[in-house]
């Protein structure tokens, strides 16, 4: 994790040092966008991983030495990496999702700035944190 956090750290400055920019807007779209694509990769790699205990599991109910009783535990086992599988599929798309939605507003920004300002007039503006 640490490894992941200074890679996403070093593309930030690379970009602050490339484009000389102080918009912070611009700072949070970068780091979200290699925070998403980070995610995504280590999610992956962590589906892969469950996907290859499934398919072990699966061989081991297959083979005819399997007695019933160990059939029924790999049925658990199973269904548990399933439901793994499948909650892990979701922040996938999820982060995919956010990744997009990053570039599509850099994409706003950088070429129909008015279209995303009007955007931005039909939402309702969010609540401000209470200073202390």
């Amino acid at each position: 994790m640490k490894k992941f956090i200074d890679k996403v750290s070093d593309k930030v400055i690379e970009y602050l040092c490339d484009n000389k920019t102080w918009d912070m807007h611009e700072v949070r779209n970068i780091i979200s966008l290699h925070l998403s694509q980070g995610l995504e990769k280590v999610l992956r790699s962590e589906e892969r991983v469950l996907a290859d205990k499934q398919a072990a599991l699966i061989a081991e109910r297959t083979h005819p030495k399997t007695t019933s009783r160990r059939n029924a535990q790999i049925n658990v086992e199973l269904l548990k990496l399933s439901q793994g599988r499948k909650a892990i599929r979701s922040r996938i798309m999820q982060a995919q999702d956010e990744s997009e939605l990053v570039l599509i507003k850099k994409y706003l920004r950088e070429h129909d700035p008015d279209l995303l300002q009007a955007f931005y007039a039909t939402i309702p503006q969010r609540q401000k944190f209470a200073k202390i």
